[in-house]
């Protein structure tokens, strides 16, 4: 009976693949508010956080079909926070930021 190394080789490389996506997996946010002088259009998206070195975050705005990243959530709120008035949910660990 032969080995095949090759699928050996697949097969370890799936099961730490396996570990890696469960255990960096990205926390989930959303943020959501009001335009400024805009009281019923709304902002409102989710996204997902990494940390820094792998690449930080996005948020997907789906009513407008646009994705923004930044390096943090946080960032992304500050960045939304120039045309509304928004709001940070983290959905990981149930934390609200303004």
């Amino acid at each position: 009976m032969t080995t095949d190394h090759s699928s050996l080789s697949r097969e370890l490389c799936l099961h730490t693949l396996a570990q890696h996506v469960r255990e960096d997996r990205p926390r989930l946010f959303a943020i959501y508010g009001l335009h400024h002088g805009r009281p019923l259009d709304v902002v409102c998206g989710w996204g997902m956080e990494w940390e820094p070195e792998y690449g930080g975050a996005i948020f997907y705005d789906p009513e407008n079909r646009t994705i923004w990243r930044a390096d943090s959530a946080q960032r992304l709120l500050v960045s939304q926070q120039r045309i509304a008035e928004a709001r940070l949910v983290r959905f990981d660990n149930g934390t609200m930021e303004t």
